[in-house]
């Protein structure tokens, strides 16, 4: 979708094509399924738990709710995360026409960032929220263009992992935007990169 175009609207209609083509929950479970853990990620998720109490792990994505559930709870880690920012979605009823529906997120002012979300108005969020005195920093692990609102929105006790070859690296290290960041930018090919930088804060 283009920036500014009706994308709710434009996701419920591809929905209902799946429902006209015989596209059933069960299928779309089969495909999601069929999702692999980026390498040493799992390495990651099970440092994660064994050190919870020093960590929040907040998840924030423009994908639909449904589907974020399922692969958090397929990989057993949905209860690793303290916050999840994502599309709501629901499960529609045998005889609607969608299998799933989604709903329109929370508007943001954010001119950088399409209909679908702006991870940085998340973040703000999650801060308002929350008593950030109580974190010694934040650590953004990502891989996208969209990642680069939120990056560029850090504070310089904090760090952006973008993952290398990814669009957010070739943004920041390629085309030398770095300068446009306050916070440490630090590239990562697996988990085990983000678990050793990790290690050294404990």
């Amino acid at each position: 979708h283009e920036k500014g175009n009706d994308w709710i609207k434009y996701g419920n209609d591809y929905l209902k094509l799946f429902k006209q083509h015989g596209v059933t929950l069960e299928k779309i479970n089969e495909v999601l399924e069929r999702v692999k853990l980026t390498d040493g990620m799992q390495n990651l998720f099970d440092y994660v738990r064994q050190n919870k109490a020093k960590f929040d792990l907040v998840l924030l994505t423009s994908t639909f709710e449904y589907a974020i559930n399922y692969l958090l709870k397929y990989f057993k880690i949905d209860d690793l995360f303290n916050e999840i920012f994502c599309v709501k979605s629901k499960i529609g009823k045998p005889e609607d026409d969608q299998v799933i529906y989604i709903y329109e997120r929370k508007k943001h002012n954010c001119k950088d960032c399409g209909p679908c979300g702006c991870k940085n108005f998340d973040y703000n969020e999650f801060c308002e929220n929350h008593n950030m005195n109580n974190y010694l920093k934040t650590i953004f692990i990502c891989d996208g263009n969209n990642d680069f609102c939120l990056a560029k929105n850090l504070k310089k006790n904090d760090v952006v992992f973008p993952r290398k070859n990814y669009a957010l690296y070739n943004r920041l290290f390629e085309k030398e935007e770095k300068n446009k960041i306050l916070c440490e930018a630090i590239a990562w090919t697996s988990g085990n990169d983000i678990i050793n930088y990790l290690k050294k804060l404990l």
